[in-house]
């Protein structure tokens, strides 16, 4: 009897659906949220987005036959799971986490048999696309009858429901006493279905016809492609006699695909041709590998190990780069090239973390490292990416604390077995920030997390006990599982804002006679800051050169001044007129951050102009302005005295040139009078300094 429900598409109304699932969901639910039950086990596996970031999608399992209200809010959607195990599948408004539809599958009420939810997938239509296993027999239309009954003694299903939740087809793969299971699925832009996990012995992955793929040995790799319609297109299996396991799958925009997981032993990465990889000494490495999307060929294929190791995710930006994550032991070569090494030894940990990227043709680009000098575990569940910034979310478990910086700074979250999230630039991996979801029991861990177009990050998983969502704490974002493990649901924005290590309290230009422009600052007090450099522009906001660079102070704590003369200002035939200057602050992770711009007229160098900015200072800091003539020179130079309220002076300074910058941070909020003598001129302004 084949195993197919490709072709049963359900009739009922959708409104009755929604009522069945989600009762007047009119009001918003605080993020995060919590799904849970007391004495059963619930756990979110997998998040997406639809296309337009409007909505996020959750898979996962609950069990133990207890009713769980899957609407946070101020309505009901009620799902009872039949066994200790089921699947569920949830929608919610990624603004306010309403809830659209809750939809359940599992076997008949009181089986011993389980299914899990692991994979999710949204197209552009909003169609979701879902995977794991099952057990036994399972109907898969929550609201008529589509029965799949398991050809093993563990399948992996596929299906597929519309933006409303409604049954499209479902089908399974399966191979007579063995254990299946697809871990994740991918969708491209025109709707194809891409699904990886393992398989054991004789499977048939072809929904309507037939075509089956052996396993070498134990657990073997699979890839597979089916059309929107739930149509075979293609699969193959990469293994030998050991266990070998996709572990994640991503797709370009061409529709070529990669996978990641472990292999053990000497495995042939090329369906049709040879392409081995051998593993390194008796444990198992992480790989990485490419095929096309027409017909699954081999592109390339690379190995990340020296025993022990797995590559866990992976993750494209927009050029398809190629981000992937996992753990691994030893000394590690990341770079694929035979010709180059990029070695990185794990710090004594068995589970050091890592981070690399590589291009769409296999080319190394980066690898960090994140070890846990403590003897613990940092294990990344997902990456992902959006072009700019790397995102990570998985759980650690540390004696002492486990530093999320590769670089030479510290990063310590303040828990010991806590969900994490990290987060690194895509550009080089340079550290930007991490936090813990700090809880009071264990386990807890981050399961998979997706990212918009505006930074927000959403994350699902697992926690028990009570613990503190808002990584910015106070106030805090308490979750309270209601027993066993609980479902999270959480939404994060800015909280990864990069806290630059400059203060800068002044940045000015001012010109000489001979046509030089000199910029000047002053910082407060500097982290980590590398350089600066200085941009010069004919425009506001475009074609900016770089002119020059000034070494910065690494770390400060007292008032720095800093200048740059740019001494032709009016080069390359730009002609005259006004110029637009910019500093540019980089520290020693790569992050940088612009300041500015300011503006300067070199034709105007002769004018004899003073202003003092700004007149209302929140941090004791002004800065004394002017052209030239008020350098002093053969002039006479320049004196400054600043003057309380009842007439006496608190600060002066004498032969300074312009900018300069005045420290009141020692005295008192009030109001100040600032005299400016140059060239026979006296100038007096108002000052306040309010704290």
């Amino acid at each position: 009897m084949k195993k197919n429900q490709s072709y049963f598409q359900s009739v009922i109304s959708v409104c009755f659906i929604i009522q069945i699932l989600c009762f007047t969901s009119a009001f918003a639910q605080p993020w995060p949220f919590r799904l849970g039950e007391n004495f059963s086990t619930d756990i979110g596996k997998g998040i997406a987005l639809d296309a337009t970031g409007a909505n996020v999608h959750i898979i996962g399992q609950f069990g133990n036959f207890a009713p769980i209200d899957f609407d946070p809010g101020a309505g009901t959607a009620i799902l009872t799971a039949l066994t200790s195990s089921d699947i569920f599948v949830a929608k919610y408004t990624s603004g306010g986490a309403v809830c659209q539809w809750a939809i359940s599958m599992g076997a008949a009420a009181g089986s011993p048999k389980v299914s899990q939810g692991e994979g999710i997938a949204v197209d552009g239509s909003g169609n979701v696309y879902i995977t794991g296993f099952f057990e036994d027999i399972v109907d898969f239309n929550p609201v008529g009858t589509a029965n799949l009954t398991a050809v093993g003694a563990r399948d992996i299903f596929v299906a597929k429901y519309n933006s409303s939740g409604l049954y499209q087809w479902a089908f399974n793969i399966g191979a007579a006493g063995n254990i299946c299971d697809g871990h994740r699925i991918r969708v491209d832009g025109s709707g194809d279905v891409y699904v990886t996990g393992y398989f054991q012995g004789t499977a048939d992955f072809d929904p309507v016809g037939t075509n089956n793929l052996t396993s070498a040995g134990s657990r073997d790799i699979f890839v597979a492609k089916y059309t929107t319609a739930g149509l075979y297109q293609w699969a193959f299996s990469v293994g030998a006699a050991n266990a070998d396991e996709g572990y994640d799958i991503a797709v370009d925009g061409s529709g070529d695909v990669y996978i990641c997981g472990n292999f053990d032993g000497t495995v042939d990465f090329d369906p049709v041709g040879t392409a081995n990889l051998t593993s390194s000494g008796a444990n198992a490495d992480g790989f990485v590998a490419k095929y096309t999307s027409a017909a699954g060929l081999y592109l390339w294929a690379f190995k990340l190990g020296s025993g022990a190791d797995i590559c866990r995710s992976i993750a494209l930006d927009a050029s398809a780069n190629v981000y992937v994550t996992g753990n691994y032991n030893g000394t590690v070569d990341f770079d694929p090239d035979p010709g180059n090494a990029v070695n990185l030894t794990a710090a004594g940990s068995p589970d050091n973390m890592f981070v690399a990227k590589y291009s769409s043709g296999s080319i190394y680009q980066w690898a960090i490292s994140l070890p846990d000098a403590s003897m613990g575990t940092i294990i990344p569940r997902v990456i992902a990416t959006d072009g700019t910034y790397v995102y990570l979310t998985g759980w650690f478990s540390s004696a002492g604390a486990a530093d999320f910086n590769p670089g030479a700074g510290t990063a310590n979250p303040v828990g010991t077995t806590d969900i994490f999230v990290a987060k690194y630039t895509a550009a080089a991996g340079a550290y930007v920030c991490a936090f813990d979801v700090n809880g009071t029991a264990s386990p807890d861990q981050g399961n998979d997390i997706v990212v918009d177009a505006s930074e927000q990050m959403y994350i699902t998983g697992e926690f028990k006990g009570t613990s503190d969502f808002n990584p910015a704490s106070p106030p805090a974002a308490n979750l309270t599982s209601a027993g066993n493990q609980d479902i999270f649901v959480a939404k994060y924005k800015d909280v990864c804002v990069i806290v630059f290590p400059v203060e800068l309290v002044s940045l000015a230009t001012s010109c000489s006679p001979e046509g030089e422009v000199v910029i000047r600052w002053a910082t407060a007090s500097e982290t980590n800051n590398n350089y600066f450099t200085v941009e010069r522009s004919l425009s506001f906001g475009e074609g900016w050169t770089e002119v020059g660079r000034v070494q910065g102070a690494g770390n400060s704590s007292i008032l720095r001044n800093y200048e740059f003369t740019d001494i032709s200002p009016l080069s390359s035939g730009e002609g005259p007129g006004v110029r637009f200057y910019r500093l540019k602050q980089t520290d020693y992770n790569g992050l940088y951050k612009y300041f500015g711009p300011i503006s300067v007229n070199p034709a105007e160098c002769n004018t004899n102009t003073i202003n003092v900015l700004p007149t209302i200072s929140g941090n004791g800091y002004f800065t004394v302005i002017g052209s030239p003539l008020l350098w002093g020179g053969a002039g006479g130079g320049v004196e400054i005295t600043v003057y309380g309220l009842l007439g006496q002076k608190i600060y002066s300074a004498k032969n300074e040139s312009l900018p300069f910058v005045i420290d009141l941070t020692a005295h008192s909020a009030g109001i100040y009078l600032i005299q400016v003598n140059t060239a026979g001129k006296a100038t007096n302004q108002k000052l306040i300094f309010q704290k």
